[in-house]
């Protein structure tokens, strides 16, 4: 049972205690004048969490997890302790058993919630840390004390949970022939063609996302109708294929030239470089922003290498930060090659700035294969890559946007994952888009409908805490 005390009546008990323990051995305790919180450490936590059975019917069940892998960072200047890291959703707070520590075994008390007594520390008892409780700390000698402010952070909603969102109906977006989406900056861009002769740019701002304008570029002449088969984003800034010339902008309405591009395809970039397909059907790169360009090297041939429906992604490495994964999916001419069943999927690796390493072609079995699909869209998500498409072309039969396809090991093996789900009232023709930004929402864009949907998986928008340096 806790027992209750006013501030004064605690420091008079921890001085009775204190007299206590000094027996005849008094040369043997050493009493100091500082105190603080040393150390705050979770026990043994209970977590509840709902369950449906076969029949519909609702459930509890309890879990319990060890609390201790759940870091509490404690900040001497601003007198807080906190886990940036919050704990799993469904954990009780109002029950938390916990080991406080205090410098030069310093004296413990809890404010009460509803008083300014003071309740004794004891180690074995629950704390409620559904609030932020004020801990008090007395040195040893009974001369100073501090408070400090603990905060047991616990996430309030399923970390595996998908949210969708419907975005506005823009009239534009239904009469679209083509289509492609990318972030830049604050702004969400999409290229695409609504007559199939002339490229067209629309944008908005990636926190909106309701209010979409036309943008209308500053180069000479008309778009060209594969607009969205040649743009792609590096460094924050837009780059586009028109003709034989390569062109960058921040903005999507001013455009300077950089460099030539005598290729039939822009395709994709990396941190850092551009690539492009040739009509020689050869993989080209660029490591200086298009200004110069040079032959990629291939473990396979080159008829191999995707022609349509390419995607580019890359990110780095989770084992070395400093190495760059670059995956290269898509299609090949469903004409030369009516048979195949699956898209083609090719990886790089470079270690370094300096080291270019070739380019592999993955081999799965056809189980764990990504489909063939038509306007096939991969992004990076969720530590891995995730992949939509409609219906499937040449010899694969799968059902337009059926299921998302998800791959943890770097575009290998593909599998359904029950996070990722399209929203039910989602309708689209065979054109659309998808695509990440930089605040970890998927978009997606659907011709016919017209319709804008924005979703992303709740721990992926999770912000941590900043993390204090404890003293």
């Amino acid at each position: 049972m806790k027992r209750i005390f006013l501030p004064l009546a605690w420091l008079c008990m921890a001085a009775v205690v204190f007299t206590s323990c000094l027996g005849d051995n008094e040369d043997e305790y050493i009493s100091y004048n500082d105190t603080a919180i040393s150390a705050f450490v979770l026990g043994t936590m209970n977590r509840y969490l709902h369950t449906t059975s076969s029949k519909g019917v609702d459930s509890v069940y309890k879990e319990t997890y060890t609390g201790n892998v759940y870091k509490f960072y404690i900040d001497h200047i601003n007198r807080t302790v906190y886990n940036p890291d919050s704990l799993p959703y469904g954990t009780d707070a109002k029950h938390v058993v916990c080991t406080i520590t205090a410098k030069n075994s310093g004296y413990i008390g809890i404010k009460s919630l509803t008083s300014d007594s003071i309740n004794s520390y004891v180690s074995s008892d629950s704390i409620d840390f559904s609030t932020p409780r004020i801990i008090v700390i007395a040195s040893n000698d009974l001369t100073a004390t501090r408070n400090y402010t603990v905060k047991v952070n616990v996430h309030q909603e399923k970390a595996d949970e998908f949210k969708w969102q419907q975005m506005t109906t823009p009239e534009w977006l239904a009469g679209m022939q083509s289509l492609r989406a990318l972030p830049c900056g604050d702004r969400m861009f999409v290229f695409g063609s609504a007559d199939g002769s002339t490229g067209v740019i629309y944008s908005s701002s990636l926190e909106n996302g309701n209010e979409w304008t036309a943008v209308t570029p500053d180069i000479s002449g008309s778009l060209p109708a594969d607009i969205h088969e040649n743009v792609v984003v590096k460094d924050d800034l837009l780059y586009v294929k028109v003709g034989d010339k390569l062109f960058r902008s921040a903005n999507g309405e001013n455009w300077e030239e950089v460099g030539n591009i005598p290729y039939r395809q822009l395709v994709g970039s990396s941190a850092n470089q551009l690539f492009a397909l040739g009509n020689d059907n050869l993989l080209y790169a660029s490591s200086d922003n298009g200004a110069s360009w040079t032959v990629e090297t291939l473990d396979d041939q080159v008829t191999l290498l995707p022609t349509t429906d390419v995607n580019v992604v890359a990110a780095p490495l989770v084992t070395d930060e400093s190495a760059e994964r670059i995956i290269m999916a898509g299609n090949r001419d469903v004409t030369a090659y009516p048979d195949d069943d699956k898209a083609v999927v090719w990886v790089k690796i470079n270690p370094s700035e300096s080291v270019e390493n070739s380019w592999m072609l993955l081999t799965p079995t056809k189980s764990y294969a990504l489909p063939r699909m038509n306007h096939l869209a991969m992004v990076p998500y969720a530590k891995g890559l995730l992949a939509l498409g409609a219906e499937g072309v040449g010899a694969c039969d799968q059902t337009a946007f059926s299921k998302f396809f998800f791959s943890l090991d770097g575009g290998l093996l593909w599998q359904t994952d029950s996070r990722f789900v399209l929203p039910s009232a989602f309708a689209s023709g065979s054109v659309f888009s998808m695509t990440v930004d930089n605040n970890h929402f998927i978009w997606l864009f659907c011709s016919e409908s017209g319709q804008v949907w924005r979703g992303r998986l709740n721990e992926e928008g999770w912000q941590k805490e900043e993390k204090a340096i404890t003293q």
